[in-house]
């Protein structure tokens, strides 16, 4: 039994999409159902991330759509305009499927001319999981650009967040492309001397922490943010052990460190006689070692948990030869406190078979979902050129608001401060746009490039596995599977979902039909 009726969902992520999207998608969905003789019982246009958060307005769509099919006892369609619109990842896959397997949701795409009900075959389903992972690889793209962008100012000696006690965040008068002042970091010429002061203090180790603490209440250091309120203990240790101080920028959540290109508080000596001092003047850490093992921190035994850890080991001959072997080491499963030591080139050949699985044989119907992958890129390019349009224009709108806020000034009709309040806002938020656009067209030849390499990875993964770089064997791992897990010396793997799919129609021979229109280019 098919569905007849439809509830259709017009989803937009943010506000700034609602000028040009909703409506657009709404009158796509109207036009499917004329076509498919589909009867709308309810529409709804939300704005919500599908990404972020818990997703409240999508689950009262799917409440209403569950409620009808179980009480008119008959299917419903789900209508959205593209997969992207319902989902943009796979965090609400299973409780779609169950929908799907039980008969109570249908699942279409107007755009995408995709449909998926209760006896979709294998095919289908590839087509629906396939379009779920380019959407989540294109939120993932852009997540990858800006984090690069983060990574490339701080290359720069660029300070990307909160200047520590002793500076200051400030924007200078000259003007940018954006119309927005560069941001800098400088001193603060008042706490400055006195941070200084405090390492000098610190540094002869005669002055605990404590004791430091109750110095820099005496001569005054205050905070610079919050309430500018006296410092505390952590706030002592935190200056302490900041090398921005004399010159290196600490990534707080990586560890790494970049030098920056502003003027230093203190010399790298006095910093480094403050850290013997914090230390007890410590022996260095030991170093990890040189080799860099292949399965360092992606492999857990699936009976304890716990990460497996390679070792190497070295047997010398009478001749002089020297071989060598690298272990995982894991658990018995029927005894976890004994170890099972596993070759590393065993668990690469299994890894190796497993990547086997993923040939295609047929190169014409691989050819058919490349296509199929380049057309949902372009349709993606475009969406994407709607929204670079869309925010050019709010950019200008922005300029032409400063433009009469400007005017009002002169003319005596709003005050200096609401007007510097006013005009602070509006740049900000242009820089925001600039910054964005650059990080968009920054995104699409990377998309473009990952998109047909999902696919046209599969059929030689597992040659490609065995002649890379540790690096590349490393990716490859993670850009396959979601979890791998020893038991005894054997391995268990999980794929990802469009790789498992991809492996089951291999192992099935349900390559058939897949020039259909669902990886066909629509018209």
């Amino acid at each position: 039994m098919r569905a007849t009726k439809a509830v259709i969902m017009a989803r937009v992520s943010t506000d700034d999409q609602e000028e040009y999207s909703p409506e657009a998608q709404t009158s796509r969905m109207i036009q499917y159902c004329e076509r498919h003789n589909l009867t709308i019982i309810e529409e709804f246009k939300i704005t919500e991330s599908s990404t972020k958060g818990e997703r409240k307005k999508f689950m009262e769509v799917l409440k209403v759509a569950k409620n009808y099919a179980r009480k008119h006892k008959e299917p419903i369609a789900l209508l959205t305009d593209k997969i992207d619109r319902l989902q943009r990842g796979f965090n609400e896959q299973s409780m779609l499927e169950k929908l799907r397997q039980k008969g109570l949701i249908e699942f279409h795409f107007s755009s995408d001319n995709c449909v998926i009900h209760q006896d979709s075959p294998a095919k289908d389903l590839f087509v629906w999981n396939i379009g779920i992972a380019l959407a989540q690889n294109y939120t993932d793209s852009l997540r990858d650009n800006v984090k690069r962008a983060i990574v490339q100012k701080l290359r720069n000696g660029e300070w990307i967040t909160q200047a520590p006690i002793g500076y200051r965040n400030k924007r200078d008068n000259t003007s940018r492309r954006d119309g927005r002042g560069k941001a800098s970091v400088v001193i603060d010429k008042i706490r400055a001397p006195l941070v200084k002061r405090l390492f000098e203090k610190y540094s002869t180790g005669c002055y605990s922490i404590s004791q430091i603490e109750k110095f820099a209440k005496e001569v005054g250091l205050t905070n610079s943010r919050g309430n500018q309120g006296y410092l505390s203990k952590p706030h002592i240790h935190d200056i302490l052990k900041n090398p921005f101080y004399h010159g290196v920028m600490k990534v707080k959540k990586t560890g790494e460190e970049y030098p920056h290109c502003y003027e230093t508080v203190i010399t790298k000596s006095l910093f480094d006689k403050c850290q013997d001092v914090r230390t007890g003047k410590s022996q260095p850490h030991a170093r990890y070692g040189e080799k860099e093992f292949l399965f360092r921190g992606m492999i857990t035994c699936a009976v304890t948990g716990k990460l497996l850890v390679s070792d190497t080991k070295k047997r010398k001959h009478a001749d002089g030869r020297i071989d060598e072997w690298t272990y995982l080491i894991g658990y018995n499963p029927d005894d976890t406190k004994k170890k099972v030591w596993i070759r590393e080139d065993k668990i690469i050949e299994q890894f190796a078979a497993s990547l086997a699985t993923l040939t295609i044989s047929d190169q014409e119907k691989l050819k058919d979902v490349l296509s199929y992958i380049r057309n949902t890129n372009t349709s993606l390019k475009q969406e994407h050129t709607q929204h670079t349009a869309s925010l050019k224009r709010e950019h200008t709108e922005l300029e032409n608001k400063i433009m009469k806020l400007m005017d009002l000034r002169i003319a005596g009709e709003v005050d200096k401060d609401e007007f510097s309040i006013a005009k602070k806002r509006y740049k900000d938020r242009q820089y925001e746009i600039t910054e964005l656009i650059h990080v968009y067209d920054k995104t699409d030849d990377d998309f473009n490039n990952r998109l047909n390499y999902l696919v046209t990875f599969a059929s030689g993964a597992a040659k490609e596995f065995r002649s890379s770089s540790i690096d590349r064997k490393r990716e490859l791992i993670k850009y396959v599977y979601s979890n791998c897990q020893t038991r005894g010396k054997n391995l268990e793997l999980t794929m990802t979902k469009p790789f498992q799919l991809i492996a089951d129609c291999a192992k099935n021979g349900e390559w058939c039909a897949l020039q259909d229109s669902n990886l066909r280019p629509t018209a």
